[in-house]
């Protein structure tokens, strides 16, 4: 998506050697409920995670007996077809949940994200890019950003309240950023620009409501 001449930017060079980790998700519809565990981490096993969505989300709209299943760092798995998958995960969901072996599966649904998180390899982090970008009035958001953060939700929600930041008080063509810095409360900032400019600091998020999960041993 980058005009031609900018493709060969180092800024954008570095990004190509940023290596990815894939995601697994695979939902399933059952004829009724056979847990109320909202939130599960599953042991010994290849399927790491287990959603309840009817008792997360629990409203009229969501049927009983809707779950699904992730499978993080899923590389081993990405070439398995969908029939393979699904026969893994029935078979650990109903060891770890004896009352799932009475239940009809309805509907699955299986979903391979071939780059759905960074990885964390060694040099990562010098790899990842500011907010600001070489180009005017383009500024990068995204968990994979240096944010301070590990690649996750909360490093994608930092970065786009930053990117918001600057474009609400008319700082988008900064210099491109350096370190990340943390304010007093220990959040990050936005990065420090090689003049010695800074753009505007990252409010701390509110915190919410989490969910209550637990671990279960196959």
């Amino acid at each position: 998506m980058l005009p031609a001449e900018q493709q060969n930017d180092p800024v954008f060079q570095r990004l190509k050697q940023l290596k990815y980790a894939p995601i697994i998700s695979i939902h399933l519809w059952f004829d009724r409920e056979f847990t109320r565990r909202p939130f599960v981490g599953m042991l010994d096993t290849h399927v790491q995670w287990f959603f309840n969505k009817s008792a997360i989300f629990d409203s009229a709209e969501t049927k009983k007996g809707y779950v699904s299943l992730v499978i993080s760092g899923a590389h081993a798995f990405t070439d398995w077809d969908d029939g393979r998958l699904l026969v893994m995960a029935m078979e650990e969901l109903k060891r770890l949940f004896p009352e799932a072996r009475s239940a009809v599966l309805t509907r699955s649904l299986v979903i391979k994200e071939h780059q759905a998180t960074l990885s964390p390899a060694v040099g990562s982090e010098s790899l990842r890019p500011a907010y600001q970008s070489p180009l005017r009035n383009l500024l990068l958001a995204g968990d994979w950003t240096k944010t301070g953060l590990p690649a996750t939700i909360e490093s994608a929600c930092v970065s786009g309240h930053a990117c918001a930041e600057i474009i609400s008080r008319g700082q988008t063509s900064f210099p491109l950023g350096g370190e990340v810095t943390k304010t007093s409360g220990g959040s990050p900032e936005v990065p420090r620009d090689r003049e010695g400019g800074q753009p505007p600091a990252v409010s701390n998020p509110k915190k919410g409501k989490g969910i209550e999960g637990e671990v279960i041993h196959a």
